[in-house]
């Protein structure tokens, strides 16, 4: 260990072999192990691969007693995989510093007589042997460290402090041959060490450029010691300046960083080489057609944290070599048919965080080598039974943290290499359609269920509410099958009326209710052979209903429309049909020919309906019986209240009143006809009107004659004094 190296805690380098497996149980329960290459590692011999060079070798082999062998590989970013991983990137490289820092501090170069030339260098703990192989480098710097404010440490391999040396910028070494950048790493890991194309794209921002060669750094900055950089010509990425680059991004290798930048669109320029595209933590809310399509290269395409609310079908055409898309964090609602079209050589799909609620039938049909899909932290609701078809090769499936009620049999059935499922923080319908999942999984489903992905809550029923499916007898996961309801079950219509008819349907789970109209059978076919049109669209509307609301709607009734429907609810529990008769009349509603209007102006006329109506017979039978309560409602309220008016009349004419108010005064004996030439009116003290007949004016007017005769005296008979009738108004 040359001075300056890292610093290990004894009480680690004193860790025996037993600890070691321990420690490796226990990287895995935290997810930092490759899931499948867990598996291997807890069943030496299982499986045998191939290596590095084609050298066959068992994950865990004994080739002597008490003896463990496993085999890794580092990258040229410094991420440690297990050698058989089958997708190496950053979610399945180890990534706890205890475990890097105990594994490259042992590292030395392999000279065991096992696998020398495949696995150049050995890490050993005890009496495991943890062989290694690099892309090119068994040390990359990934970090430069500040630990004082003249002393700078480059750090390597994601050990941090523990795992740094003293950076030097004057033996820095640029090789032509590749373009990389180097730096002295330890002398028992080979002495050499490789800068991480992103550090080295840091650390060009400290050349510094000779005079009349503006693309030639010469050396460092100041307050860096003096560095000459000629042969850094042969690395034009590594400029700020380089061409070729799109702005304000920043070009290395054959990397193109982008991200965080608020683009709202793909930048174009982007050089057609570029293998590694970042485009995340921006606002891109559409991916152009053809914007991708000059990119044949990439590898890696970053798409993640942005704004993209649809996938455009074949959006991906042109990436037949791309490896790994990251899709997560975006608004997605849906996925279309085709839209990964072109993608043969993908091996991992992240499409976590979106807003995707159902998942139709071949949706990943063209992915066919994908390894991983990560559709967690979505509001998936419904997964089709050929939604998965296709994936093959897939072996993890993340389908946690979304609105799953139930899953079929037939959705999992295309997955022949499935080796992790997570299916937690879900609403699981416990019932019969589950019933399957939990005879699997207790059959020999566990194998792909971590501890904690075996925590299958039920949501429903209320009484199984937050119990363990693998808890739950199979005798408690019931269904009841539908009943339908269907109200009239025949209806004649005119011509270009509207139909509604309702359909009700009950059972548990809730029934899922669709219309169809039976096809009429073949002449000469036997009348079991009709077959239903399923979604069957009349000239005059749509003639299924939308699915689950039970209500069949029909628009501009045509002869079209006419012929049998069945009203169909189904669920885990079965299926129940209901047929229906629509008829309709040709014959055109006569009306009566309406009056002339009078001369005052014009007048509307409105239809009056007719007998039978389809207005009221179309309506659902609830409809029906409400708005008939609701007319004999009214009309006992109306019938009452004529009863209380009437009573209270009676009362007033029998009740007798006090004298000399209200009383009528009328004359005992009739003295024949008076007319209102005779009535004065008068009014009382009170103030009461009152119409007094005048006897003493005459009924009719009379000659001058009579005038002259005595007064007070009438054919031989006294005046009557005057009555009185008494008129409340």
């Amino acid at each position: 260990m040359t001075a300056g190296g890292p610093v290990f805690p004894q009480h680690l380098l004193r860790m025996t072999s037993g600890r070691f497996r321990r420690w490796r149980r226990m990287w895995a329960k935290s997810g930092v192990l490759r899931p499948w290459a867990l598996i291997l590692a807890r069943s030496p011999g299982a499986r045998t691969y191939a290596g590095g060079g084609g050298v066959s070798y068992t994950q865990g082999q004994s080739p002597e007693p008490r003896t463990r062998e496993y085999f890794y590989y580092v990258d040229h970013q410094g991420q440690l995989f297990l050698d058989d991983s089958r997708m190496k990137n950053f979610t399945t490289c180890f990534k706890d510093p205890q475990f890097l820092v105990m594994f490259f501090s042992r590292l030395t170069p392999n000279r065991s007589g096992r696998y020398e030339a495949s696995f150049p260098f050995l890490s050993l703990c005890g009496r495991e042997r943890n062989f290694l192989r690099c892309e090119d480098r068994p040390v990359v710097f990934t970090h430069l460290l500040a630990a004082g404010p003249a002393l700078q440490r480059l750090s390597y391999c994601g050990g941090g402090e523990a795992l740094a040396v003293p950076f030097e910028p004057a033996r820095l070494l640029p090789l032509a041959t590749n373009g990389r950048l180097y730096h002295p790493a330890p002398e028992r890991a080979g002495g050499v060490g490789l800068v991480r194309s992103a550090l080295a794209f840091e650390l060009s921002a400290c050349f510094e450029y000779a005079p009349g060669a503006p693309e030639l750094p010469s050396h460092m900055a100041p307050g860096a010691p003096a560095l000459l950089l000629l042969s850094l010509l042969s690395l034009p990425g590594l400029s700020p300046r380089a061409a070729g680059c799109p702005a304000a991004c920043r070009c290395y290798s054959a990397t193109v960083e982008c991200g965080a930048l608020r683009l709202r669109v793909v930048p174009p320029g982007i050089p057609p080489g570029t293998q590694t595209l970042f485009l995340q933590d921006n606002s891109i809310a559409r991916l152009e057609p053809g914007i991708l399509a000059p990119l044949a290269s990439l590898r890696h395409l970053y798409l993640h944290n942005n704004s993209l609310h649809a996938l455009e079908s074949g959006a991906f055409r042109a990436q037949s070599r791309l490896l790994e898309l990251a899709l997560t964090g975006n608004r997605l609602r849906g996925l279309r048919v085709g839209a990964f079209a072109g993608l043969a050589q993908l091996r991992v799909l992240y499409l976590a965080g979106n807003q995707l609620v159902q998942l139709l039938d071949f949706t990943f049909l063209h992915l066919q080598r994908l390894q991983e899909l990560h559709l967690q932290e979505n509001s998936i609701e419904l997964l089709e039974d050929q939604a998965l078809a296709g994936l093959s090769s897939l072996a993890l499936l993340d389908l946690s943290r979304n609105q799953l009620g139930t899953i079929s049999r037939e959705a999992l059935q295309p997955l022949a290499s499935l080796q992790v499922l997570r299916l937690t923080e879900n609403p699981w319908r416990c019932d019969c359609a589950l019933h399957w999942l939990g005879a699997w999984i207790k059959e020999g489903g566990q194998r792909l269920l971590s501890s904690r992905d075996k925590k299958i809550l039920c949501a429903e029923p209320p009484r199984l509410a937050l119990q363990s499916l693998l808890e739950v007898s199979g005798s408690s996961l019931i269904c009841i099958p539908p009943s339908v309801h269907v109200e009239p079950l025949e209806v004649t219509a005119n011509l270009g009326e509207d139909l509604r008819v309702a359909c009700q349907a009950s059972g548990y789970p809730q029934p899922l209710v669709t219309w169809r109209k039976v096809a009429r059978p073949r002449e000469g076919a036997p009348r079991a052979e009709a077959q239903p049109e399923v979604g069957w669209r009349g000239p005059g509307g749509l003639g299924a209903s939308d699915t689950g609301s039970g209500m069949l709607f029909l628009t501009n009734i045509t002869l079209a429309h006419a012929g049998k429907y069945e009203c169909e609810a189904s669920n885990a529990g079965g299926a129940a049909r209901v047929p229906f008769q629509l008829l309709v009349n040709v014959s055109r509603q006569q009306h009566l020919a309406p009056a002339p209007p009078p001369a005052g102006g014009p007048v509307s006329h409105e239809p009056l309906p007719e007998a039978g109506s389809m207005a009221f017979r179309a309506l659902g039978l609830a409809t029906q019986t409400a708005i008939a309560a609701a007319i004999a409602l009214l009309a006992l309220t109306a019938l009452l209240l004529a009863t209380m008016i009437c009573r209270r009349r009676r009362r007033r004419k029998k009740a007798p009143g006090p004298p000399g108010e209200g009383a009528l005064f009328v004359n005992d004996y009739s003295d024949g006809p008076c007319t209102f030439a005779q009535l004065e009116e008068l009014r009382d003290e009170r103030g009461h009107e009152m119409l007094v007949i005048d006897r003493s004016k005459p009924l009719f007017a009379e000659g001058p004659a009579e005038a002259a005769e005595a007064p007070g005296v009438a054919q031989g008979l006294p005046l009557q004094p005057p009555s009185a009738y008494e008129i409340h108004c």
